[in-house]
C-alpha cells in the first residue's frame, strides 16, 4: 500500500474507534452518523485492501482483490446494538465474517506486499471471528475487528522497534504452503457469489 497508504489508514482506523468506544457519550440523535462513519470505516478498510491486491501483476492477487471488492460491496450497512457486546456491529452475518477471513487470509499469506508481518495480521482477523462464535453475538465481530486493527497500528507508530520484534522470516513457510494460494481463491468464489447473489436481491426487492 505504500507509506502513504499505511499513514492515511491509520487515520482511517483511529477516528472510528473513539466513535465505537464512547457512542454512550453522544446524544441520540448523534448515533446515526456514528453508524454511517463505522460503516464507511469497515468499507475502505476492506476496499483499499482489495484495491492493493489488483495493483499486484499475478492473476491470482488480482482476483483475490477483485473479491475483496465484492465483499467490500456486500459490506451489510446495518448496524445494531449487541445485547452482549452492547455495541454497535452487523447481526447475522455470519457469512460475510468467513469470506473477510477466506479472502484477507490468502492476503496475508501469499500476497508480495505483506512482507514479514503475517502473524499480527493473522490474529487481527481470527479474533473477530472466534469472539462472534464463542460469544454466539456476531456484533463482536465489528468491536473486535477495529480494535485489533487500531492496536497493531498503534504498537507500529508508538513503539515501532516491538512491533518490528512480531516480523519473522516467513518466505521458507510461504514456499511450503504456496500449494494453497490457488485452492483458497476458489473456495471463496462460491461465499462470495452467495454474498453478492443476495446483495442484488435486496436491492431488486
Amino acid at each position: 500500500m505504500g507509506p502513504f497508504g499505511s499513514v492515511l489508514k491509520r487515520y482511517v482506523v483511529i477516528f472510528p474507534i473513539h466513535q465505537l468506544n464512547y457512542y454512550n457519550a453522544y446524544p441520540e440523535t448523534k448515533l446515526l452518523n456514528i453508524k454511517i462513519i463505522l460503516n464507511l470505516f469497515l468499507f475502505f478498510n476492506i476496499a483499499m485492501v482489495g484495491v492493493g491486491e489488483l495493483l499486484i501483476k499475478r492473476w491470482v492477487r488480482k482476483a483475490n482483490g477483485f473479491l475483496l471488492l465484492l465483499t467490500a460491496f456486500c459490506t451489510p450497512f446495518q448496524l445494531v446494538q449487541g445485547t452482549v457486546s452492547k455495541s454497535f456491529g452487523f447481526k447475522n452475518n455470519i457469512l460475510w465474517q468467513f469470506n473477510n477471513l477466506f479472502l484477507l487470509t490468502n492476503m496475508y499469506l501469499f500476497s508480495e506486499s505483506i512482507g514479514n508481518a503475517i502473524f499480527p495480521l493473522l490474529y487481527s482477523i481470527t479474533i473477530p471471528v472466534i469472539m462472534s462464535i464463542v460469544t454466539k453475538d456476531s456484533t463482536f465481530w465489528t468491536l473486535h475487528r477495529v480494535q485489533s486493527i487500531f492496536t497493531l497500528l498503534l504498537i507500529d507508530s508508538v513503539f515501532p522497534r516491538f512491533h518490528d520484534n512480531f516480523h519473522i522470516e516467513t518466505s521458507e513457510i510461504k514456499k511450503q504452503i504456496g500449494f494453497l494460494e490457488k485452492p483458497l481463491l476458489l473456495f471463496s468464489l462460491f461465499p462470495t457469489g452467495l454474498m453478492v447473489f443476495n446483495k442484488m436481491k435486496k436491492i431488486i426487492n
